[in-house]
C-alpha cells in the first residue's frame, strides 16, 4: 500500500494527504483489500474531500480508486467554521477505532494544537467535550 500519510502517487502524479487526514490511522492491508472490493462491487458512495488541493478525508477511497481504475469523485470543504471539527465529525462517527488508537487520535490533535495557532486547528465552542466524543 502506499504510505497515506503524505502523498498518494498516481498516474496522474501526485496528491497530497493534508495533515488533518493523518489524525485517523490508515486502514490496515486487510481492511483496505476488503473495502476495495466493496467499492469494485458498489462503487464510491462517499465523496473525497479535499481543502486547498489536499485531501481532507478519503485517502483510503482514493488509493482504492485509483488501484481499481475508477475516477474519485470530489468534494471541497467549503472553508465554514473549523476544518479540525468538519474532519472529527466526518470519522468519529464511521471509524471503528480502538481505546488505543482513539488515545493517538487526541494526542495528535493537541500536538496540533500546540504547533499551530492557526484559525483552522481551534476547537469551535461546542467541541470543548471531545474527550468524551474519542472515549
Amino acid at each position: 500500500m502506499s504510505d497515506l500519510n503524505h502523498t498518494i502517487g498516481t498516474a496522474h502524479g501526485q496528491i497530497e494527504c493534508h495533515e488533518v487526514a493523518r489524525l485517523f490511522p490508515p486502514m490496515t492491508t486487510v481492511e483496505f483489500e476488503a473495502f476495495k472490493d466493496n467499492i469494485a462491487k458498489y462503487g464510491l458512495r462517499e465523496p473525497i474531500w479535499t481543502y486547498g488541493g489536499k485531501i481532507i478525508d478519503g485517502r483510503n477511497r482514493f488509493l482504492a480508486c485509483t488501484q481499481l481504475g475508477i475516477a474519485p469523485v470530489y468534494r471541497e470543504w467549503d472553508g465554514q467554521g473549523s476544518l479540525l471539527e468538519f474532519v472529527l465529525s466526518l470519522n468519529l462517527h464511521r471509524r471503528h477505532l480502538d481505546e488505543s488508537q482513539r488515545a493517538m487520535v487526541a494526542a495528535r490533535i493537541a500536538g496540533m494544537r500546540q504547533a499551530s495557532g492557526a484559525t483552522l486547528w481551534k476547537f469551535p465552542q461546542g467541541c470543548r467535550n471531545l474527550s468524551r466524543r474519542l472515549w
